[in-house]
């Protein structure tokens, strides 16, 4: 049952602002609890002899959306993972460079088809050239980085705009690749090979 609130708006002021609940305050001087808000402890809910409704508007103030949520230096971060790999990527604006480990990419990694992999979310979203990556990647092999630090650009680019996420997880771009080396059995030779079976 909804609580009530008398007319003196002084009582506004013992609600705890720990409970981080909003109250909405109407002509009749009933109360409603809203959606979830952190009040300020610096400033007072309302004091003797205040207006209601500017308490009830400052009520109603929201922070505005951390939308992108980038860093100080306006990078959008993001991990990537695969098999034992590890990468850490930052995007920013830039002409398309991408430098891996403080490497050119073309110089760490030697393939065209490790390059094109980790171009593939650019190509998808349409933003080949509109960005510059940098990133450091660690463990596995060639193939587990190149998976890595794809997967890690894929989601810095849903950092910098939300609108890419469709397009990339219609391609899979966003699934993290699980499959990985299957470990070894004790008395066998390897992860499912078996020993030669002798009848006799």
């Amino acid at each position: 049952m909804l609580p009530t609130v008398h007319s003196n708006v002084s009582k506004l002021s013992s609600i705890s602002r720990s409970s981080a609940l909003r109250v909405l305050v109407t002509n009749t001087g009933t109360a409603t609890m809203a959606c979830a808000h952190r009040f300020s402890t610096s400033t007072p809910l309302a004091a003797e002899g205040d207006d209601p409704s500017a308490a009830v508007n400052d009520v109603h103030a929201c922070p505005p959306p951390r939308n992108p949520r980038l860093d100080s230096l306006n990078r959008a971060y993001a991990t990537g993972r695969r098999k034992t790999s590890v990468a850490r990527v930052w995007l920013l604006a830039g002409d398309g460079r991408i430098v891996v480990n403080g490497k050119e990419v073309h110089e760490y990694f030697g393939r065209t088809a490790y390059r094109d992999k980790l171009i593939e979310p650019f190509v998808v979203t349409e933003s080949i050239g509109q960005f510059d990556v940098k990133c450091t990647v660690k463990g596995g092999g060639t193939t587990g980085q190149v998976g890595a630090i794809s997967l890690g650009i894929s989601r810095a680019l849903e950092v910098w705009d939300p609108a890419h996420r469709p397009p990339l997880a219609k391609e899979s771009l966003f699934t993290r690749d699980s499959r990985a080396v299957e470990s070894k059995k004790s008395g066998q030779p390897k992860a499912r090979k078996k020993d030669q079976w002798v009848k006799r």
